[in-house]
């Protein structure tokens, strides 16, 4: 008993002593505020604000008592826990915790109100709980020790980034998918060794601010390549390490990006080219190596047939002549690995190129010397178990790291995976990606030290295989490696993983069976000569005389293939998108779901960068893929049907090249759709394609002509080389065009450059190898038709001889800095006039737009805006965005709120909207518009489903080219102007309410096409001016008939019965006052007028009883008259009746 009461007193101790520290770790709190302890309980709740410095604060205490606290600002405390922080978090908003010993952010995950948090210079490794505060606006972790960055992808809001001083390899920032608003960001001092692993910053389209230094060390950076990556890719940067971006910077590097660009599609060209002269040398040579040995192996058979049995030599020449035979056969087999072997220099050509610009030059891939070679092909040669059988040789050596002879026991072979041993072409480079990337260091690897248990792995007459190595230590002290065992399966006892490993080579090696033919033999055609001369002196030496006929063997061709670029015609069994997609494994490597921008600074496209940099997050079904998919690439799948491709709605960038696909039309189906990649089909027609598509690859088909480029007005990289097109037209409707590419096909009439003067954004244009370019004149009329070109048939164009192409020199952001510089009294005005300064994007911060909250009108004409969505949330009620190239307005993606919600009048004027950007302005959510602008637009039809709005009482479509109308009752509409189209009806217009319509400068033919007009009862205003209809002489009996409400016809006051007669008593009294003035008015001309006007002399004497002489009147539109049938008219008659009216009737007595 009184054991327990000395521990019961111990702890009633310890409890006090506890308390005690807390009160005064709570005054001194309070005491750092100017709070008295005294009054906590009674006034806490009134302090919004807490902040204390230097010390003398271990724990968060005492925070229930602050219940309306928004600000807490702790510094240099020896903080280490934080889940107090949950008794505030209802209301805290603004969070610095620095300078401390905090390592758990337990607990911070409860304070989703959060919008500015401050953790620099403490120990946090893990801050994956920050994921949860979505609200967050600025966001510093300097001075920590992160390890990953994964919570940042849900970070919508972020605007204020710091990740400096936190020692990050280049796995750790490489799979960041960046919050896409960051506007101002700071990763400096950190250990990159790439900048590689910083180009996927490009999906900051709004940045503003960026501190990066150092990179890597500077002497490996090329500073044009950076300086032009950061022009090219953040178009409103404004500071760099710090210091500000000047207009010199801009005129400099931004017209830059283009040379650089018809630089490496230079280099590009000269490996295609190379690439396609292999293959054909590669055919012919082929053909003539097929044609010797069959004429060789025709002469053994003759020298064998010829022998005795006995003869000791008949086995030799037995031998000789299978050898022969045997590398007959095999010609076709090596010519499909030679036919790989040059697709894989290429692409690997293509590959040093993008990475060169995606990291700056700091991606050290090099070829490998010989000695490096010679050192890899013996230790290859060395390791395999079946070196007697064939030898190995390095066709390509290129090298990550450095190879050293003392390193042999520690090279390694690496497998693809545990069900697939082998890489291909695709697969290889995807490694070669993502092998620094952080969720790779945790990938299980399987090394191999013996070849043939790859070879094992391939199909019989595979001769070309592509392998990684890479060194490992710990693979060598555990012993991990594979050879064949008595069974000719492999054995491991390896448990490694990527971090265990580094990456050191990538090659392309070729296997020699002892005595079959090589690829360099199909290639170099003298070096199979001095082997087959060298054969044939041998058996020369041993008296075996052969009778060679050097005759033309009729060549052993696949019906399915007669060249080795030939496309297989055989029917095959159809194959469907839905079939791949049905097994979700198909996709590994090969779909993503993240949202990224189209422009990058690479020659790679988009598609091929979503590959390389960023994942596809895990799926639990089907249907959530179907919605998710925005990237997904479907080569050589020997698809023959898009069927199930319309599923996926949020696809943007597609790849299905090296198919057997011959219709393409299920992609219109694809409203996102902006890259399309279905070179190497079987496509011989094509008639159009989805609008939004902004880089088209057609090439390596069948087109003969480009059709479909008429659905293609916003394409703007178009290739459709490697064709038969014969003529261009068509392109001239892409008028966004910047790169195109046309070689390779028939194009002959000259007269067609002309097309390219409809293309003002033409930089790249390659027209080589089509009769047209070999014309006399051809460069000379290219130059004039296309002013703005940098590359002309892959070749730079000289300064000297192009126009200094200015248009992406200068672009701007709407930021709160540029509304302070242009309109310094915007706080105390409810307007805001923002005209004319090339603003292509609006940068505000969340924060910065509750700073506008109060005003009411923008305007933002004449800029080149294509998005005003960021400031849906105002309460704006006039936005005036004329001028600019909008593509959208309002949506509801992601916002709980309705988009402009006040929004009264907009004018979008001059925009070139056409029918099917007017789709995704979203104009239907804007349910509180009254007036709308469009006019001087593209549309070629009024789309009534669109403006059916409950409020919307105007609306101005004038000066576009609409033909039709598409019907749907507009109840509210008051007023509707349609001048200046080319409508030939108004049917089926239906607009119960409307008081003004303007129809004038159309194609209205008859009173039929005006039907419509019967059913608006309450039209007070009709204008029709300019159209045939109202020559008709019972147009305006027809108005008065049909629409009696009208009282201003054709911008003139509508009479009455009487003042029509007053009228046209009026011009008959000038016609008679004129014939007896002069002669040329005849009676066989009043007669005439007479029946022109459809009324008698009796008719008009009974009406002018009703009329005083004095109330006649002129008419106030003199219409021409027409010469009377059979009589010729003299110019003295034509100016003569040009001064009277069409229905006068003369009244003579």
């Amino acid at each position: 008993m009184p054991n327990l009461l000395a521990t019961a007193s111990q702890v009633a101790n310890s409890l006090s002593n506890l308390k005690a520290k807390y009160i005064k770790y709570l005054e001194t709190l309070c005491s750092a505020n100017g709070i008295d302890i005294s009054t906590l309980k009674t006034e806490g709740d009134s302090h919004k604000i807490l902040e204390m410095y230097f010390g003398g604060l271990p724990v968060l205490v005492g925070l229930k008592y602050f219940s309306h606290l928004s600000t807490l600002r702790l510094f240099g405390q020896q903080i280490t826990c934080l889940k107090p922080l949950g008794e505030v978090a209802p209301t805290l908003e603004e969070l610095w915790v620095c300078e401390g010993a905090v390592k758990d952010l337990a607990g911070i995950d409860h304070c989703v109100r959060l919008k500015k948090l401050y953790l620099y210079d403490n120990s946090i490794e893990d801050a994956n709980c920050l994921s949860a505060l979505t609200n967050l606006q600025h966001l510093s972790l300097a001075s920590n020790k992160l390890k990953t960055l994964t919570f940042l992808q849900n970070m919508k809001d972020l605007t204020n980034l710091s990740l400096a001083d936190n020692k990050m390899k280049d796995y750790v920032i490489g799979s960041v998918v960046w919050p896409e608003n960051v506007q101002h960001l700071d990763i400096s001092a950190n250990c990159f060794s790439s900048n590689r692993a910083l180009f996927p910053l490009t999906m900051l389209t709004s940045l503003r601010s960026l501190n990066i230094d150092p990179i890597t060390s500077q002497s490996q950076v090329s500073p044009n390549l950076f300086f032009a990556w950061i022009a090219h890719s953040f178009r409103f940067i404004e500071s760099i390490d710090d210091d500000p971006i000047s207009e010199s910077f801009v005129v400099t590097f931004r017209p830059m990006v283009d040379t650089i660009f018809a630089e490496k599609l230079g280099k590009l060209a000269k490996a295609d080219e190379k690439y396609y002269k292999d293959l054909r040398m590669a055919d012919k040579h082929s053909g003539k190596i097929e044609n010797r040995l069959a004429c060789l192996a025709e002469a053994l058979t003759v020298y064998k047939d010829g022998m005795q049995t006995k003869d000791a030599k008949k086995e030799i020449v037995k031998r000789v002549h299978e050898i022969c035979v045997n590398n007959s056969k095999a010609v076709k087999n090596i010519k499909k690995n030679y036919a790989l072997l040059s697709e894989y220099i290429r692409a690997l050509a293509k590959y040093r190129i993008a990475c060169d610009l995606e990291s700056c030059q700091t991606f050290d891939l090099r070829d490998g010397t010989p000695e490096e070679v010679a050192f890899i092909t013996q230790t290859l040669n060395y390791s395999c178990s079946m070196k007697n059988s064939y030898e190995i040789i390095v066709k390509s050596c290129s090298l990550v790291g450095n190879v050293s002879k003392n390193e042999a026991e520690r090279m390694f072979i690496l497998e693809k995976d545990s069900t697939e041993k082998l890489f291909d072409i695709r697969t290889i480079f995807i490694l070669m990606d993502r092998f620094t990337r952080k969720d790779y260091t945790k990938h299980p690897v399987r090394l191999v030290r013996d070849f043939e248990v790859i070879k094992k792995q391939a199909k019989e007459k595979t001769t070309i295989f592509f392998i990684p190595l890479v060194l490992s230590k710990a693979a060598t002290a555990r012993g991990a490696s594979k050879f064949i065992d008595e069974d000719g399966m492999s054995s491991s006892n390896d448990n490694l993983v990527w971090s265990d490993i580094s990456l050191v080579a990538v090659l392309a090696v070729e296997i020699q069976p002892i005595g079959q033919l090589t690829t360099d033999q199909l290639r170099h055609m003298d070096q199979f000569e001095d082997s087959y001369n060298e054969q044939l002196k041998k058996l020369n030496d041993m008296h075996i005389k052969l009778d060679v006929k050097e005759e033309k063997h009729r060549r052993n061709e696949d019906p399915a293939e007669t060249s080795i670029e030939a496309v297989s015609n055989q029917q095959s069994k159809i194959k469907k998108v839905s079939d791949v997609l049905s097994n979700i494994s198909n996709l590994t490597g090969r779909a993503c779901d993240e949202k990224i921008p189209f422009d990058w600074f690479t020659i790679r496209n988009p598609l091929e960068i979503a590959l390389a940099y960023f994942d596809f997050k895990p799926i639990k079904e089907i249907n959530d893929m179907m919605i998710r998919l925005t990237v997904l690439e479907l080569c050589d799948h020997k698809l023959t049907k898009l069927a199930g491709i319309q599923e996926l709605v949020s696809l943007q960038y597609l790849s299905i090249r090296k198919n057997k696909l011959t219709s393409l039309k299920k992609l219109n189906r694809l409203p996102c759709l902006k890259l399309l990649d279905a070179s190497f089909n079987h496509i011989s027609k094509l008639d159009q394609l989805p609008s939004s598509l902004l880089h088209v690859d057609l090439s390596h088909n069948r087109l003969q002509t480009l059709s479909v480029c008429h659905s293609l007005g916003n394409v703007r990289h178009l290739r459709v080389h490697r064709n038969q097109i014969k003529s261009m037209k068509g392109v001239e409707s892409c008028v966004q065009l910047e790169t195109f590419f046309i070689n390779d096909n028939l194009l002959k009439d000259k007269n067609e450059l002309e097309l390219l003067k409809a293309l003002p954004k033409l930089t790249h244009l390659d027209m080589s190898a089509n009769p047209l370019s070999t014309a006399e004149g051809y460069r000379s009329k290219v130059m004039q038709a296309a002013q703005y070109l940098i590359s002309l048939d892959r070749q730079i164009i000289p300064l000297e001889e192009r126009h200094v192409n200015t248009m992406k020199q200068t672009t701007r952001g709407l930021s709160l800095e540029l509304i302070d510089r242009i309109c310094p009294e915007w706080r105390n005005k409810r307007e805001l006039m923002i005209c004319d300064q090339k603003i292509e994007q609006i940068i505000l911060e969340k924060a910065q737009m509750e700073e506008l909250s109060h005003i009411r009108l923008i305007d933002l004409s004449k800029n080149r805006l294509s998005s005003v969505r960021e400031i849906s949330s105002f309460n704006i009620t006039h936005l005036i965005l004329n001028n600019n190239c909008l593509k959208t307005i309002a949506t509801t993606d992601g916002q709980a709120l309705q988009p402009f919600a006040c929004l009264e009048n907009l004018d979008i004027s001059n925009n070139a909207i056409n029918n099917t950007t007017i789709l995704r302005l979203g104009i239907p959510l804007l349910l509180k518009l009254r007036f709308i602008n469009m006019s001087s637009n593209s549309l070629s039809r009024f789309d009534c489903s669109i403006f059916d709005l409950p409020n919307l009482e105007s609306i101005d479509l004038s000066n576009n080219v609409i033909k039709t109308i598409i019907r749907r009752p507009l109840r509210s509409l008051t007023s509707l102007n349609i001048q200046n189209n080319k409508l030939t009806t108004l049917t089926p217009l239906s607009c119960p309410n409307l008081i003004s319509l303007d129809v004038s400068n159309n194609k209205l033919a008859s009173c039929a096409s005006l039907k419509p007009l019967c059913e608006f009862k309450l039209l007070e205003t009709l204008d029709c001016r300019n159209n045939s209809v109202t020559e008709r002489r019972v147009y305006v009996d027809f108005i008065k008939a049909n629409v009696s409400s009208v009282k201003k016809l054709d911008d003139e006051q509508m009479s009455n019965e009487i003042e029509v007669t007053k009228r046209r008593l009026s011009r008959a009294n000038d016609l008679i006052s004129l014939s007896r003035r002069s002669s040329l008015v005849t009676s066989s001309m009043l007669s005439w007028f007479e029946r022109e006007e459809g009324e008698t002399l009796d008719n008009m004497k009974r009406a002018s009883s009703f009329l005083e002489p004095s109330a006649a009147e002129t008419p106030s539109r003199p219409r021409r008259l027409e010469p009377l049938p059979g009589r010729r008219k003299t110019n003295s008659e034509s100016n003569g009746l040009m001064l009277l009216g069409t229905k006068a009737v003369q009244h003579r007595k």
